[in-house]
């Protein structure tokens, strides 16, 4: 006879398909012998994450696909594969499509209001080695410190060396180019991974190891 324990006054009741406790009329669910193996199903299911067969993602070429409803990479460096170093990385990955980058050429304010209603999110918890977290570093350094540096030192030369006409616009358009790659980069850099698509369904990464997709169980959304 299969029995059942309440979750909130742990009484132990025999009729299996009374869906309340007797005592508190909190919902019941099933007690598990101290001798059952737990599937990968119930084990993540009892660590409180609902499991999806299909919640797991999977290499197509070289694209990551990741439903939806996944919320944490396996443990392991998502670059490489190798042990995984430090907490993991909760990132919030944006995407959208890619016909909206013509409004940078009429209005950058423009594209930026437009990019953020447009835009598809997708939070992952991403781990990594220590070699990829500290390569990591340094790029978010570059481009987030450097490059500004740089594309300003680029706009005042070309303010010092004014004595023909074009040279102070060409600095100037390099130092803009330049700040845009750095932040760019910066931006790639701290995110890890590089997003290609994300819909309701599903997202799709470029730069993942396979790994990723050869895990039994990863932590999906309830």
């Amino acid at each position: 006879m299969s029995s059942v324990r309440c979750p909130q006054c742990s009484l132990i009741q025999f009729e299996a398909d009374s869906p309340t406790c007797k005592r508190c009329n909190a919902v019941l669910s099933p007690v598990l012998s101290p001798s059952t193996t737990l599937s990968p199903l119930t084990s993540a299911a009892a660590t409180g994450f609902q499991y999806v067969e299909r919640g797991v993602p999977r290499m197509e070429g070289n694209e990551l696909v990741v439903p939806a409803q996944v919320s944490a990479f396996p443990n392991v460096c998502a670059i490489c594969g190798g042990e995984p170093h430090g907490e993991p990385l909760n990132r919030l990955f944006r995407w959208h499509a890619p016909w909206i980058y013509v409004f940078l050429l009429v209005n950058i304010i423009l594209y930026a209001i437009i990019g953020s209603i447009a835009q598809k999110q997708h939070r992952i918890q991403v781990s990594l080695c220590a070699e990829h977290r500290r390569a990591r570093t340094r790029g978010m350094l570059l481009g987030y410190l450097a490059a500004p540096v740089l594309s300003l030192l680029a706009c005042f030369v070309g303010m010092a060396a004014n004595h023909v006409a074009w040279i102070p616009f060409v600095f100037f358009f390099l130092g803009v180019v330049g700040l845009v790659v750095g932040l760019v980069y910066a931006s790639r850099m701290e995110n890890v991974l590089s997003a290609v698509r994300i819909d309701a369904r599903e997202s799709r990464f470029r730069g993942a190891s396979p790994a990723l997709a050869h895990a039994s169980v990863v932590k999906v959304f309830e």
